[in-house]
């Protein structure tokens, strides 16, 4: 996360990606937990939670090898593009009654151009 530095928020995307992989992580432990206990109290059902187990972990691991490949081998930067282009072409009408936070907390409306500049 040290390459994209402190603006890493702002690549919605990107930051997505990394939070899937840990999600993925965060189930394939607590499967393993979860079937350690049954084996550890001896649990007629550990032998197939333990296939069981097994087959989602390795489904686990393809899906978090994917999010890491799309770090770096994705469309994000053209996607990005074409958003920007699509909201410049919105009539003024569709950002009325849109609020934007201010740095001092307070709302204020927000127009097609700042929808654009960000």
């Amino acid at each position: 996360m040290v390459v994209y530095g402190p603006s890493l928020e702002k690549r919605q995307l990107l930051l997505a990606r990394f939070v899937d992989a840990g999600a993925e992580l965060f189930a394939m432990s607590a499967t393993l937990a979860r079937v350690q206990a049954m084996i550890g109290r001896s649990d007629p059902g550990a032998a197939g939670a333990v296939e069981l187990a097994d087959y989602f972990c390795r489904s686990s691991q393809l899906r978090i090898a994917e999010r890491f490949r799309a770090v770096r081998r994705n469309c994000d930067d053209s996607g990005y593009r074409l958003a920007q282009k699509l909201l410049a072409r919105l009539p003024e009408s569709l950002s009325d009654g849109i609020l934007r936070k201010s740095t001092a907390g307070s709302a204020r409306p927000l127009s097609r151009r700042t929808l654009v500049s960000h």
